[in-house]
């Protein structure tokens, strides 16, 4: 039989069977890592909110998203919203910088002693540095200093090409790394958005996100590694899977854009929690979201330090 009759054939199989897709082959190269309990050890998860440029997350798409990781981790959400800041426009994402990985805490920080630092900062937030470039366009790259435990979500207007969003390791004070920070792409989300719904693609891109930070998969039994774009649920019916394959096209097709953790990736969240859901100070379905506003017109030049690197 012709491959692509039998492929056809199968899938008009699955159509009447009303079937979600088969989940990917595990990686068997890949290892145990386990999710990243610094998240899980406060009263509450920490998120710090920042727009660049105009560039801002839908208020009911932030709500889902934290409600739905809320519900998982057995934590409320405190969202500090830091407001918008404006940097000098670039053909490239400001935070879009080689060698992330490679960079030396101690360096950094000595580059700006006394990074700009929001009055609304919680702990674990020591501020954001603006780090000027040496290349053919004069950009200057915002590289926030958070501690293990807190999340940075930056949205940038980004491009309508790409990624729709990703997450960079921070250096830590005692010179490792840990997952902390998000950048949305707006652009790219709204172009996606016209095909599964605006709301939708911002929700599925922050949820997503939000759990690289947080480290699901982390058992590698249902793992796989996306070419150059990090671990991925094996399973298309789950919020962490990625990529527009046809099992991700099907399961969108038949059942929507997954937003929700599928059992196994919720699994490692619960088992994380050092609480249970009656013990959590949760908040309930509907109820908002604990969240300080702090919303504000920042300039590059007039609220941060520019400090410059060799």
């Amino acid at each position: 039989m012709h491959p692509a009759r039998a492929i056809f054939i199968c899938l008009w199989m699955l159509a009447l069977a009303g079937c979600m897709a088969p989940p990917r082959r595990a990686d068997p190269t890949l290892v145990d890592l386990g999710v990243d309990g610094a998240h899980f050890r406060g009263s509450a998860l920490r998120v710090h909110l920042l727009s660049v440029n105009g560039a801002e997350v839908p208020p009911e798409a932030l709500d889902r998203a934290f409600d739905t990781i809320s519900r998982h981790v057995h934590l409320p959400v405190q969202i500090d919203d830091h407001g918008e800041l404006f940097v000098p426009e670039t053909e490239h994402d400001p935070f879009v910088w080689p060698g992330w990985d490679r960079v030396d805490a101690e360096r950094v920080r000595a580059a700006a002693p006394e990074p700009y630092r929001p009055p609304n900062a919680a702990d674990g937030v020591a501020g954001f540095l603006l780090i000027p470039t040496r290349g053919e366009v004069d950009a200057e790259l915002i590289y926030p200093l958070i501690e293990p435990g807190v999340a940075l979500v930056v949205c940038v207007p980004g491009t309508s090409r790409g990624l729709a969003g990703y997450t960079v390791r921070l250096p830590r004070t005692d010179g490792g790394f840990h997952p902390g920070l998000v950048v949305l792409r707006a652009a790219r989300i709204e172009r996606i958005g016209r095909l599964v719904g605006r709301n939708r693609m911002w929700e599925w891109t922050l949820t997503h996100e939000i759990g690289h930070v947080l480290g699901v998969p982390g058992d590698a039994s249902h793992a796989w590694n996306r070419s150059q774009r990090g671990v991925h649920c094996t399973r298309p019916d789950c919020v962490m899977y990625s990529g527009a394959d046809w099992r991700f096209l099907w399961t969108s097709l038949w059942h929507g854009l997954p937003l929700d953790f599928c059992p196994l990736c919720a699994g490692e969240l619960a088992a994380a929690s050092p609480g249970t859901p009656s013990s959590r100070s949760s908040p309930a379905p509907g109820q908002p979201l604990q969240r300080e506003h702090a919303r504000q017109r920042m300039t590059a030049s007039a609220s941060m330090k520019s400090p410059t690197m060799d």
